[in-house]
């Protein structure tokens, strides 16, 4: 997004089935299309104008990469499905796909070719006391290649958050026990992560660096909840933060400040404010009140 496009989806019809992909680029929205299928949707765009997109014919749903104004299909690690997450400036794709036994497992796709990021074999359900059935979703890429996210089971009883560089996974240490994801990386290789305690409902996010920890700060001091979602390669970080009990407010933490973002409506509570990603250039982008919004710095 560093040229300030944004992508997205886009409901044509009431019960959500015609969903199209679409480009913000100069105030207006170009509709992607669905290359023939039921339904798309566009995940991410690049400094080079290419799109990680999805796209859904029955119950099946495909990653796909726009570029240059043409759609392809990236097919699957041997399964029906595939779905594509995230995107980095050398057009490499990340997500999940189904294999030929059935399983889910993390990809990177690279040059036309699709390519399973592996399992850590069990040593992670294993330490939470889990199934060995680890399933690993990649959640970001950058540029240099190097790939976060979480390693969970399939009923949910932990999540931890991963990092895969040059072939060789390892998990990111230092939460407590308590379940963590990472949700975005930036060229300086430092790590968004997001941490929910099991006894309530109160997150925490994070950046790590080289193994150390920066924890964000909240709005209510006395009932921290911070749950971040995007990051900038300045180590900037959007999300939303807790205000008062029940009432959520997105944010952006620009040079280690908390900054409180406006709404549509208006109001200090925005139950349906969200922050989805941002760039170097102070471009926030997001939705308020079911409409697409970009606040700029």
């Amino acid at each position: 997004m560093t040229r300030g496009d944004a992508v997205g989806s886009c409901g044509l019809r009431k019960d959500g089935k015609a969903n199209h992909a679409f480009l913000w680029r100069n105030g207006k929205a170009i509709d992607l299309g669905t290359g023939g299928w039921t339904s798309s949707d566009a995940v991410a765009i690049n400094n080079r104008g290419e799109i990680a997109a999805n796209r859904v014919v029955r119950n099946d749903e495909h990653a796909v990469l726009w570029s240059a104004g043409k759609m392809r299909d990236l097919g699957t690690l041997g399964g029906t499905k595939s779905e594509a997450i995230a995107l980095n400036e050398n057009g490499d794709v990340v997500g999940d796909s189904t294999t030929v036994s059935g399983e889910q497992h993390g990809f990177r796709w690279r040059d036309g070719k699709m390519n399973d990021l592996g399992t850590f074999g069990g040593s992670v359900a294993a330490s939470f006391g889990g199934v060995a059935n680890e399933r690993l979703e990649p959640r970001a890429i950058n540029a240099h290649g190097t790939i976060v996210g979480l390693v969970h089971d399939p009923v949910g009883s932990y999540e931890t958050a991963f990092l895969w560089r040059d072939g060789q996974l390892s998990t990111l240490g230092g939460f407590g026990g308590e379940a963590n994801r990472a949700v975005a990386i930036n060229d300086r290789g430092q790590v968004l992560v997001q941490t929910t305690p099991p006894t309530d409902k109160r997150g925490d996010a994070y950046l790590w660096a080289n193994g150390k920890l920066a924890k964000l700060p909240s709005f209510d001091a006395d009932q921290p909840a911070t749950f971040a979602s995007a990051l900038d390669d300045r180590g900037d970080v959007g999300g939303r933060s807790l205000v008062a009990i029940g009432h959520m407010r997105p944010f952006v933490w620009w040079s280690a400040r908390m900054y409180a973002l406006p709404t549509l409506d208006g109001k200090t509570s925005a139950p349906f404010t969200f922050v989805s990603t941002m760039n170097d250039r102070g471009v926030v982008v997001g939705s308020s009140a079911l409409h697409l919004v970009t606040w700029t710095h």
